[in-house]
């Protein structure tokens, strides 16, 4: 069963997505519940936009997980794309996430070590693998330009294996 699964994923990644979808149904039929599958057959629909049926595994996937971290991470990232979702329904979803995930966490945060200084700029960090000629830049450039820089120091941290003109600005 990994091995369907496994060459879904592969196919996914070469954008062979037909074969993909085949390939994950298979592997979905022949064990149901499993949320590994069911969440690479939502990946499947979801790269070839079939954004409702995608959502559905998804949110099997997700029934059937102990802890379904990333499944629910990539289930947040589709519902954006669903035209019949409203922002408030969306953003419920996100504070669904954050009861499962973020707020048991929140116990084991540590209290900053440095005190807090009203005159200090605030450094802030932005980290991506799209700090390059991607649509990111759309939305990043407008946000570094218009901090306060006399309030907030930015950095922002390319994860890339090749720079571009865009990363090196």
């Amino acid at each position: 069963l990994e091995v369907l699964n496994n060459l879904a994923l592969v196919l996914q990644d070469r954008a062979h997505q037909d074969d993909a979808e085949l390939h994950a149904r298979k592997a979905v039929a022949l064990a149901p519940q499993n949320p590994v599958f069911l969440g690479t057959l939502a990946r499947s629909l979801q790269l070839q936009g079939r954004i409702e049926e995608s959502l559905d595994y998804y949110r099997q996937a997700i029934a059937h997980a102990a802890d379904a971290l990333g499944t629910y991470g990539n289930y947040l990232f589709v519902l954006n794309y669903d035209p019949d979702l409203s922002a408030e329904a969306i953003y419920q979803a996100y504070e669904e996430y954050d009861r499962r995930y973020g707020q048991p966490l929140r116990k084991t945060w540590r209290a900053h070590d440095n005190p807090p200084a009203a005159r200090r700029r605030l450094k802030v960090g932005y980290v991506s693998p799209d700090f390059k000629n991607h649509s990111v830049q759309f939305f990043v450039e407008p946000l570094l330009a218009n901090h306060d820089h006399a309030v907030v120091e930015v950095y922002a941290y390319a994860d890339l294996p090749r720079e571009d003109h865009l990363s090196r600005r």
